[in-house]
Order: C-alpha cells, then sequence, then structure tokens
C-alpha cells in the first residue's frame, strides 16, 4: 500500500512538472486507479498534442522575431557600408 502511495505521488509529481492542469491530472489518475493504461495513453497524447501545438504557436513568434532582428541588422549594416 505505502509503494503505491510513492508510486502515486511521483507520477503527480511528474504531471505536475509537465505542465498538466488539474484536469489532465484528474483524468490520468482516474485511468490509473482503474488500470485503463490505454485510456492514461490517449490522456498523456492528448495533452503532449495540446503542449506541441503551443511550441509550434511560439517557434512562430521566434521566427517573427529573428525576421525583424535579421532585418534591422542588416539595414544597420548597409547604413554604415554607405558612408
Amino acid at each position: 500500500m505505502k509503494e503505491q502511495k510513492e508510486q502515486e505521488a511521483v507520477l503527480l509529481q511528474n504531471l505536475l512538472d509537465a505542465g498538466c492542469g488539474e484536469d489532465v491530472i484528474e483524468k490520468f489518475m482516474a485511468c490509473c486507479r482503474e488500470k485503463e493504461t490505454s485510456l492514461q495513453l490517449q490522456v498523456l497524447c492528448r495533452y503532449r498534442c495540446q503542449l506541441l501545438k503551443q511550441v509550434h504557436a511560439e517557434q512562430q513568434k521566434l521566427d517573427c522575431l529573428d525576421y525583424l532582428i535579421y532585418n534591422i541588422k542588416k539595414q544597420k549594416k548597409e547604413n554604415a557600408d554607405d558612408l
């Protein structure tokens, strides 16, 4: 029983470290109690997909900033070369 509590604590911490919200954690832990590994995987894969979409959105923002930085540096260099 103690080992099961420790495993649950480790799982919970891992889910928190992954940034899972209460709803994901509750669904996942319910699946754990019911030993529904297929549903556990569904919950985790769904959350992973959400995170990946966020990563891609943030990457697009970085790409936009990189483009602006590149253009400013290029313009600065061209202005310096004109002198």
